[in-house]
């Protein structure tokens, strides 16, 4: 489809000398990940949602972020909000730079939100509260209200990796349902 995998704002640069800086879409987890993930609920006080260690475990990182001339415009009055997940090493550093108040609980920010994908300044970040002993935490700052394997279907499932075409004012183009079908429901 020609979707390119590049981070928003890294094109131009004076007179569009600057290449667009490039990613993979999808990075596996270390090969250490079980003690990553050890030593983020050390960090966090206790344990991460069973559903993002899962993620960390298996999946390991995905960045959707890109451009494409009609699944992500440039010019447009709506953001696709790519699918984001940081990877468990990303979490580390974050929760580890990270200076709270003693009553306010940790949180993983797992993804950017969606204006701030788009490289405009936007609201909070995607993030769980942490510690909790749960199958699946409460995102929160997601525009659906909803737990991070509900956040994955949403994105996933039904929008092909592009949730935002959900509120768009516009129809989806026609990839995002071919994005979409012959996945694995889960």
């Amino acid at each position: 489809m020609d979707y390119r995998f590049v981070y928003p704002g890294s094109d131009g640069g004076f007179f569009g000398l600057r290449k667009a800086k490039a990613h993979e879409p999808h990075v596996p987890p270390a090969v250490n990940v079980r003690d990553q993930v050890a030593e983020l609920e050390r960090l966090v006080g206790g344990p991460i949602p069973l559903s993002l260690r899962a993620f960390f475990e298996l999946v390991g990182e995905v960045n959707f972020n890109g451009d494409h001339p009609t699944l992500a415009p440039r010019e447009s009055d709506f953001t696709p909000d790519p699918l984001m997940v940081c990877n468990v090493e990303d979490a580390l550093a974050m929760v580890d730079s990270y200076e709270r108040d003693e009553d306010e609980p940790a949180a993983i920010e797992f993804a950017p939100d969606a204006l701030h994908k788009a490289n405009v300044s936007g609201g909070g970040p995607y993030s769980i509260a942490v510690p909790q002993a749960a199958a699946d935490g409460h995102v929160d700052d997601e525009p659906n209200d909803v737990t991070f394997v509900e956040y994955l279907r949403i994105a996933i499932l039904g929008w092909g990796g592009l949730p935002g075409w959900k509120d768009a004012n516009i129809a989806p183009p026609s990839e995002i349902e071919r994005l979409s079908e012959n996945l694995v429901q889960f």
